[in-house]
């Protein structure tokens, strides 16, 4: 469904599982999901080394590819249409990143450099730019045009994540160990040194006392005033983008069960940069309003407005992405569903 009408809070609540697909092997997790810029297409990948297409204003699956000889993690479409990029998991020397046509099923190019497993990968939001993480501390800038890269720097903690704000200047590169947050100027990235280093306050974790958590995925809201931090323990931090400072802390969502593989986080904004979903381990999807934030001096706990209900058909939300385009949700944990609101809604 085509967002004809603004976002609300009364829409977000109608959210409703719409279609739930079964095409990776049964009791494989998927680690990764993303939509095109269109919003037409989601792709999914998984630990059965296959990455799945569908066509979401349709509702059906377009087809599988397979990559049993490299496997496959962390699946992003690039800006051309029906091609993305993903990470190889099989080598354990090489962890090179793979340019795939979905079209016809061919390789376009490889960017080999990275020694270890990639933590992070992202494309630039409007150019054929996009920016590596990896367990060998590094952090490497790409052109899809050359199979080089272009820029490297070395980082301190094994799993960074990284970032781009929806304008495409800078991007923000996130340690948990040290619960910090860095702001690079795209152009000038290379000196190695942020224009902006946050040192985030984190509360403890009322279960273990620690102020260190299991960070598994960052994001600029689109409108670059805040980035979400989502963590495996299931809280979530939004932080003031300019200033640094935790605005709050998203409470009320179940920490997941611990499983071998690694995912890409169980959180997501909407478009218009004031909502937030989460995914948690009771089989729900929390919705937090964070648009009235700006000002706050002391973080505040936020608790859900409303929580969308799965079941053991739909499955968990341990990934979760907003369609860019459509209302239209999509969550995945060993199979992937699609979710609209229901139509009384807009009456």
């Amino acid at each position: 469904m085509t967002s004809r009408k603004p976002i609300t809070s009364d829409i977000l609540r109608a959210f409703l599982p719409l279609k739930t697909f079964h095409y990776h092997d049964a009791n494989s997790p998927i680690t990764s999901l993303d939509f095109d810029d269109s919003g037409q297409f989601l792709l999914s990948c998984g630990t059965d080394e296959s990455l799945q297409l569908y066509d979401v204003s349709k509702g059906k699956h377009v087809k599988s590819v397979l990559s049993k000889k490299y496997g496959c993690h962390m699946a992003r479409f690039t800006h051309h249409e029906k091609n993305c990029l993903y990470v190889t998991t099989r080598s354990a020397e090489e962890h090179a990143i793979r340019y795939l046509s979905l079209h016809d099923k061919s390789y376009l190019r490889y960017f080999k450099g990275h020694t270890e497993f990639v933590t992070s990968l992202e494309v630039l939001p409007s150019s054929d730019t996009f920016i590596s993480c990896a367990q060998d501390k590094t952090l490497r800038l790409w052109d899809l045009r050359l199979p080089s890269c272009q820029g490297l720097m070395k980082t301190t903690n094994p799993k960074m994540l990284v970032a781009f704000d929806n304008e495409g200047l800078l991007f923000v590169v996130g340690n948990p160990e040290t619960n910090q947050l860095g702001l690079y100027d795209l152009k000038a990235y290379e000196n190695a040194k942020p224009f902006s280093l946050f040192q985030l306050a984190l509360p403890a974790n009322p279960e273990t006392g620690s102020i260190t958590y299991a960070w598994n995925k960052i994001e600029f809201t689109t409108d670059g005033l805040k980035i979400i931090v989502g963590t495996e323990e299931g809280v979530i931090f939004v932080v003031d983008a300019f200033e640094g400072h935790l605005l709050a802390v998203l409470n009320g969502t179940r920490e997941f069960s611990s499983r071998k593989y690694p995912g890409c986080g169980s959180v997501t904004t909407t478009p218009d940069a004031k909502y937030v979903y989460a995914g948690s381990g009771d089989f729900t999807i929390g919705l937090y309003d964070i648009s009235k934030l700006e000002g706050v001096k002391q973080p505040v706990d936020l608790l859900p407005v409303h929580k969308l209900a799965s079941d053991a058909s739909t499955g968990l939300a341990r990934s979760l992405v907003f369609n860019p385009r459509m209302y239209v949700l999509a969550s995945a944990d060993k199979e992937v569903s699609l979710w609209t609101p229901n139509e009384a809604v807009f009456e």
